[in-house]
Protein backbone atom coordinates (compact mmCIF):
# COMPACT_ATOMS: atom_id res chain seq x y z
CA UNK A 1 0.00 0.00 0.00
CA UNK A 2 1.16 3.46 -0.64
CA UNK A 3 0.64 6.96 1.22
CA UNK A 4 -1.12 9.15 0.44
CA UNK A 5 0.10 12.75 -0.41
CA UNK A 6 -2.88 15.83 -0.57
CA UNK A 7 -0.94 19.12 0.29
CA UNK A 8 0.43 22.21 -0.81
CA UNK A 9 -3.24 23.42 -1.37
CA UNK A 10 -4.02 20.78 -3.45
CA UNK A 11 -7.80 19.68 -3.47
CA UNK A 12 -9.96 16.47 -3.85
CA UNK A 13 -13.64 17.22 -4.30
CA UNK A 14 -16.56 14.86 -4.89
CA UNK A 15 -20.15 14.81 -5.47
CA UNK A 16 -20.91 11.35 -4.01
CA UNK A 17 -18.33 9.36 -1.79
CA UNK A 18 -14.96 9.39 -1.29
CA UNK A 19 -13.07 6.21 0.35
CA UNK A 20 -9.22 6.21 1.09
CA UNK A 21 -7.20 2.73 1.94
CA UNK A 22 -4.07 3.55 2.05
CA UNK A 23 -1.12 3.28 4.35
CA UNK A 24 -0.96 6.74 5.17
CA UNK A 25 -2.60 9.96 4.52
CA UNK A 26 -1.16 12.89 4.35
CA UNK A 27 -2.99 16.10 4.16
CA UNK A 28 -0.86 18.69 5.49
CA UNK A 29 0.02 22.17 3.94
CA UNK A 30 -4.08 23.36 3.15
CA UNK A 31 -4.36 20.50 1.53
CA UNK A 32 -8.58 20.00 0.89
CA UNK A 33 -10.72 16.39 0.86
CA UNK A 34 -13.96 17.48 0.51
CA UNK A 35 -17.90 15.21 -0.05
CA UNK A 36 -21.28 15.83 -0.42
CA UNK A 37 -21.83 12.35 -0.06
CA UNK A 38 -19.35 11.34 2.90
CA UNK A 39 -15.79 10.26 3.87
CA UNK A 40 -13.84 7.03 5.14
CA UNK A 41 -10.17 6.87 5.23
CA UNK A 42 -8.66 3.85 6.71
CA UNK A 43 -4.91 3.52 7.33
CA UNK A 44 -5.31 1.33 9.93
CA UNK A 45 -2.22 0.98 11.47
CA UNK A 46 -0.75 4.06 9.93
CA UNK A 47 -0.94 8.10 10.46
CA UNK A 48 -4.16 10.40 9.40
CA UNK A 49 -1.83 13.55 9.06
CA UNK A 50 -4.61 16.89 8.70
CA UNK A 51 -1.92 19.52 10.01
CA UNK A 52 -3.06 22.74 8.53
CA UNK A 53 -5.50 20.60 6.10
CA UNK A 54 -9.08 19.96 5.65
CA UNK A 55 -11.56 17.30 5.80
CA UNK A 56 -15.07 18.07 5.44
CA UNK A 57 -18.23 16.04 4.01
CA UNK A 58 -21.92 16.87 4.06
CA UNK A 59 -22.29 13.19 5.20
CA UNK A 60 -20.84 10.67 7.80
CA UNK A 61 -16.89 11.03 8.02
CA UNK A 62 -15.14 8.31 9.68
CA UNK A 63 -11.40 7.91 9.95
CA UNK A 64 -9.42 4.26 11.22
CA UNK A 65 -5.96 4.77 12.07
CA UNK A 66 -3.05 4.56 15.02
CA UNK A 67 -2.68 8.11 15.13
CA UNK A 68 -4.70 11.12 14.26
CA UNK A 69 -3.10 14.30 13.78
CA UNK A 70 -5.66 17.87 13.38
CA UNK A 71 -3.19 20.46 14.05
CA UNK A 72 -3.25 23.88 13.77
CA UNK A 73 -6.52 23.52 12.00
CA UNK A 74 -8.77 26.78 14.25
CA UNK A 75 -8.76 29.80 13.64
CA UNK A 76 -10.86 32.81 15.15
CA UNK A 77 -13.84 33.79 12.85
CA UNK A 78 -12.63 36.66 10.60
CA UNK A 79 -15.57 38.64 8.31
CA UNK A 80 -14.70 40.08 4.89
CA UNK A 81 -15.59 44.13 4.21
CA UNK A 82 -18.78 43.84 3.75
CA UNK A 83 -19.02 42.08 7.52
CA UNK A 84 -19.87 38.12 6.16
CA UNK A 85 -18.34 35.26 7.85
CA UNK A 86 -15.57 33.95 6.07
CA UNK A 87 -15.10 30.22 6.77
CA UNK A 88 -11.83 28.76 8.19
CA UNK A 89 -11.46 25.96 5.81
CA UNK A 90 -9.00 23.90 8.19
CA UNK A 91 -10.27 20.94 10.18
CA UNK A 92 -12.13 18.29 10.44
CA UNK A 93 -16.08 18.66 9.34
CA UNK A 94 -19.08 16.15 8.95
CA UNK A 95 -22.66 15.36 9.94
CA UNK A 96 -21.99 12.32 11.47
CA UNK A 97 -17.89 11.65 12.83
CA UNK A 98 -16.63 8.30 14.08
CA UNK A 99 -12.68 8.24 14.67
CA UNK A 100 -10.52 5.28 15.84
CA UNK A 101 -7.40 5.50 16.60
CA UNK A 102 -4.49 4.94 19.14
CA UNK A 103 -3.70 8.68 19.51
CA UNK A 104 -5.49 11.95 18.51
CA UNK A 105 -3.65 15.21 18.66
CA UNK A 106 -6.39 18.04 18.35
CA UNK A 107 -4.11 20.98 19.91
CA UNK A 108 -5.24 24.15 18.44
CA UNK A 109 -7.71 21.90 16.00
CA UNK A 110 -11.06 22.22 15.07
CA UNK A 111 -13.13 19.16 14.70
CA UNK A 112 -16.79 20.03 14.04
CA UNK A 113 -19.56 17.48 13.63
CA UNK A 114 -23.56 18.84 12.98
CA UNK A 115 -25.17 15.57 14.85
CA UNK A 116 -22.60 13.72 16.60
CA UNK A 117 -19.03 12.99 17.16
CA UNK A 118 -17.48 9.19 18.61
CA UNK A 119 -14.06 9.27 19.32
CA UNK A 120 -12.68 6.13 20.19
CA UNK A 121 -9.04 6.18 21.18
CA UNK A 122 -6.88 3.70 23.01
CA UNK A 123 -4.14 5.94 24.35
CA UNK A 124 -4.36 9.83 24.52
CA UNK A 125 -6.79 12.62 22.90
CA UNK A 126 -4.80 16.10 22.96
CA UNK A 127 -7.34 18.65 22.72
CA UNK A 128 -5.13 21.92 23.63
CA UNK A 129 -4.26 25.47 22.63
CA UNK A 130 -7.49 26.53 21.70
CA UNK A 131 -8.73 23.14 20.35
CA UNK A 132 -12.06 22.64 19.63
CA UNK A 133 -14.30 19.68 19.12
CA UNK A 134 -17.82 20.93 18.85
CA UNK A 135 -21.04 19.09 18.07
CA UNK A 136 -24.98 20.31 16.82
CA UNK A 137 -25.63 16.59 18.71
CA UNK A 138 -23.50 14.39 20.81
CA UNK A 139 -19.99 14.20 21.73
CA UNK A 140 -18.69 10.72 22.70
CA UNK A 141 -15.30 10.00 23.88
CA UNK A 142 -14.12 6.17 24.97
CA UNK A 143 -10.45 6.66 26.19
CA UNK A 144 -9.18 4.77 29.19
CA UNK A 145 -6.79 7.65 29.46
CA UNK A 146 -8.61 10.84 30.34
CA UNK A 147 -8.94 13.95 27.89
CA UNK A 148 -6.08 16.29 27.98
CA UNK A 149 -8.10 19.72 27.92
CA UNK A 150 -5.63 21.87 29.49
CA UNK A 151 -7.05 25.57 27.58
CA UNK A 152 -10.90 23.74 25.56
CA UNK A 153 -13.46 22.06 26.73
CA UNK A 154 -15.39 19.62 24.10
CA UNK A 155 -18.89 20.98 23.81
CA UNK A 156 -21.63 19.16 22.55
CA UNK A 157 -25.43 20.30 22.21
CA UNK A 158 -27.05 17.93 24.57
CA UNK A 159 -28.78 18.52 27.67
CA UNK A 160 -26.95 17.58 30.57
Amino acid sequence: MITLQVKSKANIVSESEINIKASGFNNSEEGKIQSVGGISIDVNTGTINNDKGLIRTGGNLTLTAKEVNNTNTFAEPTKDNNGVEIPNNKGIEGKNITITTTNLDNTTGSLLSSESTVIVANGEVKNNGKGVISSGGSITIKDPNAIEDTEQTAKDNTDT
